[in-house]
């Protein structure tokens, strides 16, 4: 054991046969709700769009989602 532990919500995730997080919309709301690093994105239902409300680990700022946080993103 490598002394790291594993977030209890990860285990709700699909994985493939070789181990690898599946890219499905469950996993994205099960991810988004849960990492630390990401639970200030979230849906504005009122506005139909993607927002930031507070820090995300390429910005300190809070706005709407641009095509900059897309490509952050995906990093």
């Amino acid at each position: 054991m490598n002394g790291i532990q594993t977030p209890k919500w990860k285990s709700q995730l699909s994985y493939s046969a070789r181990g690898e997080i599946l890219c499905t919309m469950p996993n994205i709301a099960v991810i988004l709700k849960n990492d630390e690093k990401l639970k200030n994105i979230v849906f504005n239902e009122m506005k139909n769009t993607i927002e930031v409300i507070g820090k995300v680990p390429w910005r300190d700022y809070s706005g709407g989602w641009s095509s900059m946080d897309f490509a952050c993103f995906e990093l």
